[in-house]
């Protein structure tokens, strides 16, 4: 059994006066976070709420939230951030699936949950009892830490727990490949429920720099021109976005700017293209939430000559590739387990967990995604990778996603149809789309359709293929190019 000391409150004696969260109207130092961090833990604990208790929290991104995780841990509790636009229905199944003790949210108005008891953050808050300032906190590596929930094949989410040492190690090799320095800031632009962006909060707390709290979900870009953030973590959507508000306000990237990781699947080469021209530090990165984030990241900012790959494997982790070139990962950042029923199941203990994912790795060591296994379909007897199709499809300027889904066909069986995100100045005929896929694919391969899509969806995460599949049905956000 191995413990640490709290970084949080690590840093609170090293540096109290460092800035650990700010935003726009407030910053809060390393002394003041430890403070509240106590105070709330020790109002959990009054509340009923303890070691080994799994707890819901539904809210957006903000200071009581990362401040409510962080108490929890304190505590010996685990806690589960939720997506906020989760209806009542959902989070009951959820609590019955984790076996969950309590359920804390941000609303005013009181949400009951079968069988659990509910909080109110707002009511958490507002007590006014006094800081306790003697607790030195010691964090156990194995204890369970965080249950976030990852899309399954069934169409019910995975909960999948993570300890204190996942995230760590995981923070700690971030860290090693992408140094953080004093004075460094990491935006925090994609939402806690999401692996993503709670491992920023891990890399930044354990080297006792600062988190930039937007606002709300869509500022990030804003944040990113008007402020001095130095990283920040963002999908292929909101670098789109962020280059073209970049362009048409005749802006430049500020040169705080140290580093910006963008993964969440693949990217548009063109787009990856664009902003490395414009003098943008990408670092192009592979992970998932089963591994507590990162596998690998690129070690230095993506060159022009060379931008399609996901870097190299970071510390703490294990990765192969099997004779199918299905890539398997472990390490000390591999998860503990998913939780059904309320039990822990399913992890491989030779730390060789299959992602799903196919791949292979250069001499250099870097790694190239090709697609996932389970996406694989099969067409008139020939394999067909979706992700393939889409790596080709992002090559061509003006296309900013590409999303390829299999659909009946009573001669094949099945035939690729895809999804295009594409920027206002489109102009590609089904004729001219199809002519620059032959050049790389084979007939096979080429879809049968193709549509834009209007982007109805959670800004900054990628959608599922299920979620084309009820666009196709409906295609009311759809408009096919012909």
């Amino acid at each position: 059994m191995k413990k640490i000391l709290c970084p949080i409150f690590s840093h609170s004696r090293k540096s109290p006066d460092s800035v650990a969260i700010f935003s726009k109207i407030e910053k809060t130092t390393y002394y003041d976070l430890n403070l509240l961090i106590n105070k709330i833990s020790m109002k959990l604990k009054s509340l009923g709420i303890g070691a080994g208790d799994r707890v819901l929290i539904r809210s957006k991104n903000s200071f009581e939230l990362i401040v409510t995780i962080f108490s929890l841990l304190r505590l010996n509790a685990t806690a589960c951030p939720l997506n906020y636009r989760f209806p009542k229905s959902k989070i009951s199944n959820i609590a019955e699936n984790i076996n969950a003790a309590s359920f804390i949210f941000s609303e005013d108005e009181k949400i009951n949950i079968q069988n659990i008891i509910s909080y109110s953050l707002t009511d958490i808050f507002s007590d006014k009892s006094q800081y306790i300032k003697d607790i030195i906190p010691e964090l156990d590596l194995e204890q369970d830490a965080t249950i976030i929930l990852t899309s399954g094949s069934s169409g019910m989410e995975k909960a999948v727990l993570h300890t204190i040492g996942n995230h760590y190690y995981s923070a700690l090799g971030s860290n090693e490949n992408i140094k953080l320095i004093k004075g460094d800031i990491w935006l925090l632009s994609l939402p806690l429920f999401h692996i993503g962006g709670l491992a920023i909060l891990f890399r930044v707390f354990l080297a006792g720099v600062s988190v930039f709290l937007s606002e709300d979900g869509k500022s990030y870009k804003s944040d990113i021109l008007n402020f001095d953030i130095t990283h920040v973590s963002l999908v292929e959507s909101q670098l789109s976005d962020l280059m073209e508000t970049v362009k048409k306000n005749g802006k430049k990237f500020p040169k705080s700017l140290k580093a910006i990781l963008i993964g969440g699947g693949p990217t548009s080469v063109s787009l990856l293209t664009e902003a490395i021209n414009f003098g943008v530090p990408l670092y192009s990165t592979y992970g998932m939430t089963e591994m507590s984030s990162q596998i690998t990241t690129s070690p230095e900012p993506l060159k022009i000559d060379d931008p399609g790959h996901s870097g190299k494997l970071l510390p703490y982790r294990t990765l192969k590739i099997d004779k199918r070139g299905e890539i398997f990962a472990g390490g000390k950042t591999l998860f503990k387990g998913y939780i059904k029923k309320g039990k822990v199941i399913g992890r491989k203990e030779d730390h060789r967990f299959p992602t799903g994912d196919m791949g292979m790795i250069d001499k250099r060591g870097l790694l190239y995604i090709k697609g996932r296994s389970d996406n694989m379909f099969i067409s008139g007897g020939e394999n067909i990778y979706p992700e393939e199709i889409e790596i080709e499809l992002l090559k061509i300027k003006k296309i900013i996603d590409a999303t390829v889904i299999p659909v009946r066909d009573s001669r094949f069986g099945l035939r690729p149809v895809c999804f295009l995100k594409v920027k206002n100045n489109f102009s590609y005929t089904k004729k001219e789309l199809t002519s620059i896929m032959k050049k790389s694919l084979p007939s096979f391969k080429i879809p049968v359709r193709l549509f834009i899509y209007r982007d109805e969806g959670t800004p900054g995460l990628k959608k599922e293929r299920k979620h084309f599949i009820k666009m196709l049905k409906k295609q009311s956000y759809l408009k096919e190019i012909l």
